[in-house]
């Protein structure tokens, strides 16, 4: 029996120890190439005034929206809509991002706007980002739920150590950072990688299911907006009409999956706002590519989604 009992244990403890220092070697030969702003959010600390709107999400939302144009056609201080999006950001790190922000963030905000991409929830979003395997991995999997509502002395020595390093919530610097520019938002100048594959390519759910964690997570985040009563609008950002037609074409099935699976999660409580109002004729002026709005586009998008904003409210 004790041999038994030795032998389990070893079968689960040595994989997740060559797991969490295969983490540590990997951010620690890719730390140059992490941009501080990314994980470090200390600059909300020394803004003017108290944040009224949040924006989170991808880099849909990153470079869709612009904090500075938002606050000023919505009547704020600048300074008073913060984007807290990131490259890639999924729901799970969203959800521990707002873990791990001083309460006092949420004190005055009024509304809070999340990027909603279905492609984001698919398991095949996760080569983009290889340490974002969960749901193929029971293990991280059980762990990654259990560490997100409690930590028990296990998780405190493994669990929550790895789960903090996936999910780069770690704090690669306490440098206390200035205000960015655009208060969060960022200006694409270039192509993004990753996006020149057609839709198809972005699911392929002959292979890939949905993420039944991402899901999990989305709805940890839309209860703790819940709770403290604060107004959440789910956006799906402009795209391309010939990104939107293959989409259509391509994968209707799997976008009415997704969205099957989002009206269970949100019920009739949280708004939900598709863009399709771009004309065809400013598309190439508008986009970067098929998803993603260059700096003209944002421009553009952050005043017409102002309009929506108030109108909503």
């Amino acid at each position: 029996m004790k041999k038994f009992v030795v032998s389990t244990l070893l079968f689960v403890l040595v994989p997740l120890v060559m797991s969490y220092f295969f983490l540590k070697l990997y951010m620690s030969a890719n730390s140059e190439n992490i941009d501080l702003y990314d994980f470090n959010y200390s600059w909300i600390e020394k803004l003017e005034h108290p944040p009224k709107v949040l924006l989170l999400g991808s880099s849909t939302i990153k470079y869709g929206l612009n904090s500075t144009i938002l606050a000023e056609e919505l009547g704020y201080e600048v300074g008073q809509v913060i984007n807290l999006a990131e490259n890639g950001r999924t729901a799970i790190q969203t959800a521990q991002l707002l873990k791990d922000l001083p309460e006092q963030t949420f004190d005055s905000v009024s509304v809070v706007v999340i990027g909603i991409d279905s492609w984001t929830y698919s398991q095949k979003y996760y080569e983009h980002n290889t340490l974002l395997m969960y749901d193929l991995n029971p293990i991280q999997s059980l762990l990654l739920r259990n560490s997100s509502e409690k930590e028990i002395t296990f998780n405190e020595m493994i669990g929550v150590p790895l789960y903090k390093r996936i999910l780069g919530s770690y704090k690669v610097s306490n440098t206390a950072l200035d205000v960015p520019e655009f208060y969060g938002s960022g200006r694409l100048e270039k192509k993004p990688k990753n996006f020149d594959e057609s839709v198809r390519n972005w699911y392929q759910s002959d292979v890939y299911s949905f993420s039944d964690i991402q899901f999990y997570h989305l709805k940890r985040i839309l209860d703790f907006f819940k709770r403290k009563g604060i107004e959440v609008i789910l956006l799906d950002t402009p795209k391309r009409s010939d990104w939107r037609e293959d989409l259509e074409k391509n994968c209707a099935e799997v976008q009415r999956e997704f969205d099957t699976r989002l009206k269970q999660i949100i019920g009739g409580q949280v708004h939900v706002i598709h863009t399709t109002s771009v004309r065809k004729e400013d598309e190439s002026l508008f986009f970067n590519d098929g998803i993603h709005l260059n700096t003209i586009g944002q421009d553009w998008y952050s005043v017409e989604f102002a309009k929506v904003l108030s109108g909503t409210r």
